[in-house]
């Protein structure tokens, strides 16, 4: 069973202006599932569908957990964790008795928030008003509300605004330990490199369509129509007058770089470099990360 599942999703504001246009998610149960996009893509519309923040102008259906939400609104929100845009505290209070607020409404005791309050580094904290905070320190408060009540789910909207090198690195041990225990986490970002770090599975979502959904392998593979090799010889301009009859070839840093359609190519390559007289030093694959991957399906 997926923890999420979206089906023929479709939602604008207005009726001149579609927002999602039939978008299908399914999410794993267990692990992350890294939600990407430009801004405007509709990342924290869905997000905010699936809470079910926005009702009207809706069409298509969406389940958690295998229920669909309209017919198990609200008590399916109990299974569901999040935090969208920004924190939602009161200032005026402590991190302690925001808090112990949302336990009361949860009924969970005291010990869990100061177990809580550990998780999310704040200990030093719990007594200081929040209005006194840094930006950081309030996204740690909300990411300790939405796991207050100990979800199945956890929805994460950029939750990674405001946060420091450490504390980005504390989020990260924090959902580490979410999904250990089996759990799900829907995480929306723009900050690739940290996306890369975190995720199993991957959603892409452009002009409220999603254009690609898998894992980083799949994407990986599904590059390779664009992937490219690094090639190290001893005549950069010799080469690439041979090489540029069937590969399309750039001197970037004094190496080739050559674009390839498939790993059959490189042995092509080999050989057209060797028959011509160059002297061959290297060949290395081009390892695209996950913001190159993005920016080339994304094109």
């Amino acid at each position: 069973m997926n923890a999420i599942e979206v089906t023929d999703l479709v939602f604008s504001y207005n009726k001149k202006q579609p927002i999602l246009q039939k978008v299908n998610m399914q999410i794993p149960q267990g692990g992350v599932y890294g939600f990407l996009g430009p801004n405007g893509a509709g990342k924290t519309t869905t997000l905010k569908l699936i809470l079910n923040l926005l009702k009207q102008r809706k069409k298509g259906t969406i389940k958690v957990l295998g229920n669909n939400i309209d017919a198990s609104y609200p008590s399916y929100l109990n299974q569901i964790g999040s935090l969208i845009e920004e924190a939602s505290v009161y200032h005026h209070l402590t991190a302690e008795e925001n808090l112990k607020l949302w336990s009361n409404y949860h009924n969970k005791s005291k010990n869990r928030v100061e177990e809580v309050l550990e998780i999310i580094g704040l200990s030093h904290a719990s007594k200081k008003k929040v209005h006194a905070f840094s930006t950081g320190m309030k996204q740690r408060l909300g990411i300790g509300i939405a796991i207050l009540h100990d979800p199945e789910i956890l929805i994460l909207d950029e939750p990674t605004n405001g946060l420091d090198p450490i504390g980005i690195e504390d989020l990260r041990a924090v959902m580490k330990n979410f999904v250990a225990q089996g759990k799900t986490i829907l995480l929306s970002s723009h900050i690739l490199s940290e996306v890369e770090k975190m995720v199993d599975h991957i959603g892409i979502i452009k002009n409220g369509n999603i254009i690609f959904e898998g894992t980083i392998q799949e994407l990986n593979n599904r590059s390779m129509q664009a992937s490219s090799l690094i090639v190290v010889v001893d005549d950069n301009e010799k080469a690439k007058k041979h090489l540029d009859d069937h590969f399309p070839t750039e001197i970037v840093n004094g190496q080739l770089r050559v674009s390839i359609t498939s790993k059959e190519d490189t042995n092509r390559i080999v050989r057209l470099i060797i028959d011509n007289d160059v002297s061959l030093h290297e060949v290395i694959q081009a390892n695209d990360n996950l913001e190159t991957l993005f920016m080339k399906l994304a094109k």
